[in-house]
């Protein structure tokens, strides 16, 4: 599994390092987490899972991704976010929510 280009620019970040970016919606990822009926090591999965969401939010527009659930059977939920180059908090609307969902399996 590799990042994209675009991908590559977008952030893994915790949510409260995110207060002054713009949040676009919502990307919800998976993979399969057993082969064979065997559990896959949980790190590579995560690994693998922050590499959908990065390349899911660089098609969205956002540079920034932030997980918002645990992993549960190989799937995890993202918001993204448009942090570099995002008007100041007094300039803003409400974020209209974007809903995508890319899955591998």
């Amino acid at each position: 599994m590799k990042t994209t280009a675009e991908g590559e620019k977008v952030r893994v970040l915790d949510h409260s390092e995110v207060t002054t970016c713009k949040e676009l919606g919502h990307t919800t990822v998976s993979l399969i987490d057993k082969v064979a009926g065997i559990d896959r090591d949980p790190e590579k999965v995560a690994e693998e899972l922050r590499i959908l969401a990065r390349n899911s939010a660089a098609r969205i527009g956002g540079d920034t991704v932030v997980p918002i659930s645990a992993i549960s059977q190989g799937e995890q939920r993202f918001s993204v976010y448009r942090c570099v180059g995002a008007p100041p908090l007094t300039q803003r609307t409400v974020p209209k929510s974007a809903d995508m969902a890319q899955h591998i399996g």
